[in-house]
């Protein structure tokens, strides 16, 4: 396959029912666009990476990095972005809480500024929204009040530090790769605190849908990861 414009990078652990359910997605947005779709999978033990290799049979647009005794979606996302063959990559979770449609305007506003480094999909624009079905009203209180302290102790200017998706280029990313945490989930914060205000970001709204199969994978390990990631500043 020739060199494709734009890899989208996603992260799974016990994923195997939304596999079909976001290729699909996937393919029905970005049918205009030369794209590879990455899977990251950390030795799913409900053989999420099956289903994977049985869709590589149909399409070689779709690669798998099947981690072994390597866990971690920080550390899978940077993997994940290493391996990419785009210069332009995007990261979204399997959960299908992403607005895949937003990837079409994220690589619109790379076209249209090549200077720019990063775009961030944001809950907390003015056209960023937060599904009342995907958070209670008291954790998405506590997201907010969250994002705020982060975004103060770590001098960060976007307005969703802690957001699982977004677009980079992968020369930018690599550049403070080295410098990256490898385990927890908050691997934007960390990136955007390391590179220290040294890159051109944009934030973009999205809603952010409510998880249909599967547990999510915050609590306590994050709050105390977001802790960790500030002493390490």
């Amino acid at each position: 396959m020739a060199k494709p414009t734009l890899s989208i990078v996603i992260p799974t652990y016990n994923e195997k029912d939304n596999i079909l359910k976001i290729l699909g997605m996937l393919k029905k947005v970005l049918k205009s666009i030369t794209h590879e779709i990455i899977f990251v999978d950390d030795n799913s033990p409900d053989a999420t990476s099956a289903v994977v290799k049985d869709c590589m049979k149909k399409s070689s647009k779709i690669r798998l990095i099947h981690r072994i005794g390597r866990k971690g979606l920080a550390g899978a996302v940077i993997e994940g972005i290493f391996a990419a063959n785009a210069d332009i990559v995007a990261v979204m979770d399997c959960d299908l809480q992403h607005d895949e449609t937003k990837l079409l305007d994220m690589i619109n506003l790379f076209s249209k500024n090549k200077s720019l480094d990063i775009v961030i999909g944001s809950r907390f624009t003015e056209t960023g929204e937060i599904s009342e079905k995907a958070f209670s009203k008291m954790r998405e209180l506590g997201s907010k009040v969250t994002t705020i302290i982060i975004k103060k102790v770590l001098n960060i200017a976007s307005t969703d530090p802690l957001s699982g998706f977004f677009m980079v280029k992968k020369e930018s990313f690599l550049k403070y790769a080295e410098n990256l945490q490898t385990q927890g989930f908050k691997v934007l914060a960390d990136f955007l605190a390391t590179s220290r205000n040294n890159i051109a970001t944009k934030d973009i709204g999205y809603k952010f849908k409510s998880r249909t199969v599967g547990e999510s994978k915050m609590g306590l390990l994050t709050a105390l990861e977001l802790v960790g990631l500030v002493l390490s500043q």
